[in-house]
């Protein structure tokens, strides 16, 4: 019937845009040069208004605690790791050393990413947008952050080591049941001889579980990796091919409609992300009580961040901070502004105050995507 082939059609066009995404046809310009103006605009753009994109990333060390949280995985532990590694000379490549390479070498591209979810990225103007996120901080934030979390993980692997699968903690044994590691993977990850850059610091890696060379310890290399690597980018959000597809779909750069779903996409990327991730993962299995928890604490912590985040652009700015007073109108409006700005929808927050943002865009244009604000 008519509701069974809309269903079909539907679903029909999700996986072509998760295709397009995946085999990268979506980023194949049809007019080169309309491709790169657009793109050139949208770096214009990014070097403008992305230089407070650190005071917005505030709220990133929220999903690090609660990705740290669901996977059984002190939280406190990576936090102290990311705070020693942010003032350690060479800590990106050490981090590279253990593993964690593709991700130091994709850092700069992620960046652009995460705010723009751009694909073309040669020319004066796409270096310039790449320049205002690195001079930012962002990206050594972003890029310690992750491999503070991805290093405690090999970390906590190498503390637990002792123990049967049965007598891990239940958190850290559902987390590893996730990747497929069960009983016999974890005595082959558990059997490798641990890595110790430092005295008492040791290091479960992949490349140690792999370098036994059975198959069930390669299997066992691959699953490690695979969970390390995935967790990462719940801790962190970079950029995510679900929430790309999502705002991209099938369309090609350089074409009016590819054009105009690039333009609405841009600085919607990562609160996108943040939906297709952490509130899938809260909401996989309906009303079930952890996932549901692990999504009101993130909400709540992201929010909390996001808060302080906005307070502290309004004092760089010279203005005086909001009124959080929930009694009052502009309280409740400034609990509203912060929320969004957890989400990373912070210039969403702007227009709960005035008719314009701080960009003096309305909210048509804003909704619409900077690029027609513009125009």
């Amino acid at each position: 019937n008519e509701r069974i082939q809309s269903g079909v059609k539907h679903d029909r066009q999700l996986f072509e845009n998760a295709w397009a995404e995946v085999t990268g046809t979506n980023r194949v310009p049809v007019n080169s040069e309309v491709a790169r103006t657009m793109s050139d605009m949208r770096s214009a753009l990014t070097a403008a208004q992305m230089g407070s994109a650190m005071v917005s990333s505030i709220t990133d060390p929220a999903s690090l605690v609660m990705t740290a949280r669901w996977n059984g995985i002190p939280a406190m532990r990576v936090v102290s790791r990311a705070v020693g590694m942010m003032g350690e000379k060479g800590s990106e490549i050490f981090a590279a050393q253990q593993g964690l390479i593709a991700d130091s070498i994709a850092s700069d591209l992620s960046r652009i990413d995460r705010a723009m979810g751009e694909t073309i990225r040669t020319g004066r103007l796409a270096k310039m947008g790449s320049a205002t996120i690195r001079a930012s901080g962002l990206r050594r934030w972003s890029a310690t952050l992750r491999n503070a979390f991805g290093l405690e993980m090999m970390a906590h692997a190498a503390r637990e080591r002792g123990k049967a699968f049965a007598e891990l903690d239940d958190v850290f044994r559902e987390a590893l049941g996730r990747y497929g590691i069960g009983a016999e993977e974890w005595k082959a990850i558990a059997g490798a001889a641990p890595f110790q850059p430092k005295p008492n610091a040791l290091l479960t890696r992949p490349l140690d579980v792999a370098a036994g060379g059975s198959p069930l310890e390669r299997a066992a290399s691959e699953r490690w990796s695979q969970m390390i690597n995935t967790e990462m980018d719940y801790a962190v959000i970079e950029h995510d091919p679900v929430a790309r597809a999502l705002l991209v779909g099938d369309t090609r750069p350089g074409d009016v409609r590819g054009e105009l779903n690039r333009a609405f996409g841009m600085y919607k990327m990562f609160p996108t992300a943040f939906i297709t991730m952490h509130f899938a993962r809260a909401f996989a299995r309906g009303f079930d009580g952890k996932r549901m928890t692990h999504g009101a604490l993130t909400f709540l912590a992201m929010s909390s961040l996001g808060i302080l985040a906005m307070q502290s652009k309004q004092i760089l700015a010279g203005r005086d901070p909001y009124s959080l007073d929930p009694t009052t109108g502009n309280g409740l409006r400034a609990w509203g502004a912060g929320i969004l700005q957890g989400g990373g929808l912070g210039v969403f927050g702007d227009m709960l105050f005035v008719d314009k943002t701080r960009f003096g865009n309305s909210w048509a244009t804003v909704l619409a995507g900077p690029q027609f604000a513009a125009m």
